[in-house]
């Protein structure tokens, strides 16, 4: 992130913003105060998706691609269902920038 008009004049006061695709955990607002930001700076964490597996009892392609079950944002997921299950929804869906998926997480009934 990134703190606009980043002078460190006492008494100044700045907005902290993140860079897309990235959420703010902490005040966007800061105050120089003694040389210091006060609050503290805030973080930038990337927004992700939550794994769809979780909630849909069939098989995803690709599953995430490390140890976190989360997916980035503009990850793609294809769902199918096993042979005795048909698949209600949409066969595909997309990390949005939101951290939800879209479409929905279909089901397989």
């Amino acid at each position: 992130g990134q703190v606009i008009q980043p002078d460190r004049t006492t008494n100044e006061t700045v907005q902290y913003v993140c860079e897309d695709g990235y959420q703010l955990q902490g005040s966007s607002i800061l105050k120089c105060i003694s040389s210091q930001w006060q609050p503290a700076i805030p973080v930038c964490e990337q927004i992700t998706c939550d794994d769809p597996q979780t909630s849909f009892k069939g098989y995803i392609e690709p599953s995430s691609n490390d140890n976190s079950s989360v997916y980035a944002i503009d990850s793609i997921v294809k769902f199918d269902c096993p042979s005795n299950l048909i698949l209600r929804g949409s066969p595909i869906s997309k990390c949005q920038f939101n951290g939800s998926w879209s479409p929905k997480i279909p089901k397989c009934e």
